[in-house]
């Protein structure tokens, strides 16, 4: 099968994106202001990215490791994204207590992680997609590999992808067309 039909197979169900913060949303860095606070840098790309799969009838949502996703709740909140997982040291779990929740398949799920505490997600989820700095093992276990790195419109690219393989990313375009 052409690698075009089988992404837009895999695209066909998906309902909700879900993604890992860092290294994806984020650049994967660690910077601290002079009070020892965390802080990251998120892309305006990725958040119009998420706004575009909203307009494209498609949810998003973050899913992370750290205990206290600095910047991640504002960012999640001004994006309107539903949920944020945070303090997930073993994402399957919290992979498939979000399934349950919503009462969803995994062919529904478009996962984006990048590292290998993502592969157990990434395995199992309909459409599984990473950026170009993950490791290889990720990598391979990906239907769709960004050009663009985390945090510098790898989310952006993958909404993008998705919605235009799903056949809707005219009409999440269209109020920019005027």
């Amino acid at each position: 099968m052409k690698t075009e039909d089988r992404l837009r197979r895999l695209a066909a169900p998906v309902r909700w994106v879900l993604l890992d913060v860092d290294g994806v949303v984020t650049d994967g860095g660690l910077a601290y202001d002079p009070e020892g606070r965390e802080y990251k840098r998120f892309s305006a790309r990725d958040g119009l990215g998420l706004r575009l799969l909203a307009r494209g009838g498609i949810r998003a949502a973050f899913l992370t490791g750290r205990a206290t996703p600095s910047g991640v709740l504002a960012r999640a909140l001004e994006l309107e994204a539903p949920e944020i997982h945070a303090d997930a040291k073993a994402k399957l779990p919290a992979y498939e207590a979000f399934k349950a929740r919503h009462g969803l398949s995994d062919p529904e799920v478009l996962y984006m992680g990048d590292d290998y505490v993502d592969l157990p997600v990434l395995r199992r989820a309909g459409f599984p997609v990473t950026v170009p700095g993950a490791p290889a093992a990720v990598r391979r276990a990906c239907a769709l590999v960004t050009r663009a790195p985390g945090g510098h419109g790898a989310v952006r690219e993958a909404a993008e992808r998705l919605l235009d393989l799903k056949g809707l990313l005219d009409k999440a375009l269209e109020r920019y067309y005027d």
